[in-house]
Parts: structure tokens; sequence; C-alpha cells
């Protein structure tokens, strides 16, 4: 079911009502669903970046088994992020996931723009 799509600013708002353990449905730009549980909710309310006046979202999630199979994503984690220029005034979110080097995060394998949360 592809979901209506929500504004940047809605999308951050919906992420930054949730917490650890919390599951939801990533619904991305090209109507796949990605179900996912959040790990480690963070969210940063300024920025370090010059002239950036806003914070920041980086919610760690991790997608089901099946997901992982179906849409061949590089690992089972993965990481919400999104910005903000000016408070309250949210950038495109996306969800993205990073080869995994030894326990860490590496280079950056794929990245999916989000249409809506659920």
């Amino acid at each position: 079911m592809t979901a209506e799509k929500q504004s940047p600013d809605e999308i951050a708002d919906r992420l930054l009502e949730r917490t650890d353990d919390d599951e939801l449905v990533l619904h991305l730009e090209d109507g796949t669903e990605l179900p996912v549980s959040i790990r480690r909710p963070l969210y940063l309310p300024s920025s370090v970046q010059e002239g950036v006046e806003g914070g920041s979202v980086r919610y760690s999630v991790l997608a089901d088994e099946e997901a992982v199979e179906r849409l061949e994503l590089p690992a089972r984690e993965g990481v919400i992020a999104a910005e903000e220029l000016e408070v309250g005034s949210w950038t495109r979110s996306r969800v993205e996931f990073h080869e995994r080097v030894d326990g860490e995060f590496g280079d950056l394998e794929r990245s999916e723009e989000l249409r809506a949360v659920s």
C-alpha cells in the first residue's frame, strides 16, 4: 500500500515522537515499505555546521530479516537522517545503509528517500 506523501516537517515530527524499540514502517519514494524498529534515537537540537541554524535527527534502526533479503540491503542496521536548515524547517529525510567493517560503519552502500513514516 502506498502511503500519502508527507512533508519533511511531518516526517521529522513523527520521528521525534518515537523512542527506543518503537516499530515503524518507512515508506520509500519508490513505494516500497520497510518495517524497522528503532535502536537508538538521536536528536541534536543545534548544528555544529557553520551557517546551519537547526539541528539533526539520526535514528539507528534495524530492518527485519525478511526486508533485508527482499530489498537486498547491505546490512540489517541503518540510519534515518534529516537536518534542519533553520529551526522547524526540515530537509529531505532518508534511510541510509552502510557497509559494516569489523562492527563499524564503513562506506555508504544505499540511501533511500522517505515518502512517509507510519
